[in-house]
This record gives structure tokens, sequence and C-alpha cells, in this order.
């Protein structure tokens, strides 16, 4: 008998296991730094933005952890006429995104995509950073000339 309340409450307790990494669900967030909601100077600006990809742990739809994930695979897709260069870095657990930004030369504030692309368990998972140009600041210089004409 001893045995047999053995043998049940083995195969309960792996049967408990499996049950419980059936319902365990990765998500991932893209945390980026403060600055990326801060506009782009309109005259062009090379800027650092920082950015780290969490991991979170769901059982049963209840958060287990949330840890950060050392990026693989990262790629990133941007507008090059808006921007003229973007160098990427990986340092630990973050993105490095040195950002380099075209002079706008129009009258209003542009809005742009950075798309981020990073590999999960999930498999492939693209994130938008929505990024910030400030509109143009024209200046008209009149420059007034006059001849006196002599009799």
């Amino acid at each position: 008998m001893k045995k047999i309340f053995i043998l049940l409450f083995v195969s309960l307790a792996l049967f408990s296991c499996e049950k419980e990494e059936d319902n365990k669900i990765f998500e991932y967030q893209l945390l980026p730094s403060e600055n990326v909601s801060k506009p782009f100077s309109c005259l062009g600006e090379k800027r650092t933005i920082t950015f780290t990809i969490i991991q979170k742990t769901l059982i049963d739809d209840i958060l287990d952890s949330e840890v950060p994930i050392i990026p693989k695979d990262v790629s990133i897709e941007f507008d090059k006429t808006l921007f003229s260069d973007i160098e990427t870095k990986i340092k630990g657990d973050q993105v490095v995104l040195n950002i380099t930004s075209n002079i706008n030369k129009e009258d209003k504030i542009l809005n742009v995509d950075l798309q981020i692309s990073y590999s999960t368990i999930n498999g492939i998972k693209v994130e938008k950073i929505p990024l910030i140009i400030d509109k143009g600041k024209l200046t008209f210089v009149y420059k007034i000339h006059s001849e006196q004409n002599p009799f």
C-alpha cells in the first residue's frame, strides 16, 4: 500500500510539473531610454539611445519573472532621408544606438518610426519606437540698399 501511495504521489508531482511547463508563456518588451521621446534638433543632431529587452515569464497568465536578456540578431530599419547613420552596439544586456538626424528644412515636425527586430524564443519580434525631428526654423534676412542720386 505504501508503494502504491508513493507511486501515485511521484506521478502526480511529475504531472503537475509538466502541466506548469505547458502553461508557461514568454513575452518580450522593449524598454528604451528616456531621451527617445525628446525631439531631435532641426539642425541635425547625434544622439545615443539605449534600450533593454525584458523577458517576462507568465505561468497561468500570472507574472512569474521579469529579466533582461542579452539581445541576439538585432536589426534596425530607419528612414534614410531623415537619419543619415545609425551605429548599433551591444553592451551587456543593452543595445546602444548612435543615431544622427539630418537637417529638417521643412516648417513642420517630422515623425518617423525606428523599427527594431530581435530574436526571441518565440521567433523574431518587431517593435517600433517613434522618433521626432523638430520643425525647421526659417529665418529671413532683408537687406535694404539705397542709392543716393546726385543731381
